[in-house]
């Protein structure tokens, strides 16, 4: 377990605060725990994301926590960023497509019931947002375009802004547990995920 990129293009991850935990087979020190309290692992991508998926196994600690973000991406300025970001909502609102000031955001409007690991993945392509759960589709928006980041920063534990940084009476950070982020530079295909998730 540690913040590297296994994909061999050396966007090495920078943690802060995060822990080291047992990941969801039971193994020490392979995943990391994020307290909810300004702890997150960022780094910046030298690829450009038009078209993408984001996926993480993410293991919440509270289901009525709300805004924190599992796996984001973001140009600067970050104080006022573009961005992309899994999000828990809360235990009633469920999972989201969060971005700056909503301008391609989505909910689930699913109740979250589950305190075990599960496996979140989400496609963005034009006018197919496509959210999975478990590698079963939850929901989907047709309403938006993809959004292009040239070079984003990645960030894990955080929804958007300075990674780290204290934002008073916002709900940027995730309380829960985090291991196996993917990314890519194209939607997957929903037999794709499906892979994925009979693969890990």
């Amino acid at each position: 377990g540690n913040a590297n990129d296994e994909s061999g293009n050396g966007n090495d991850g920078t943690v802060n605060g995060a822990k080291f935990a047992k990941d969801r087979f039971g193994s020490n020190y392979s995943a990391y725990y994020f307290d909810g309290d300004r702890d997150v692992i960022s780094s910046n991508l030298s690829i450009d994301l038009k078209d993408k998926t984001l996926c993480a196994w993410v293991k919440l600690s509270d289901l009525d926590q709300g805004g924190g973000g599992v796996v984001s991406v973001q140009i600067p300025p970050y104080n006022d960023s573009t961005f992309d970001s899994i999000v828990y909502n809360e235990k009633g609102a469920g999972w989201r497509f969060g971005s700056d000031y909503s301008r391609r955001s989505s909910d689930a409007n699913q109740p979250e019931n589950s305190s075990d690991w599960i496996f979140v993945c989400a496609t963005y392509k034009n006018n197919s947002f496509i959210f999975y759960r478990n590698g079963k589709q939850l929901f989907e928006d047709k309403s938006y375009n993809v959004f292009n980041f040239d070079n984003p920063q990645l960030m894990i534990g955080q929804r958007h802004g300075v990674p780290a940084e204290n934002y008073p009476g916002q709900r940027q950070y995730l309380d829960g547990y985090v291991d196996d982020i993917r990314i890519y530079n194209r939607a997957l295909s929903e037999t794709e995920v499906a892979e994925l998730y009979e693969l890990e």
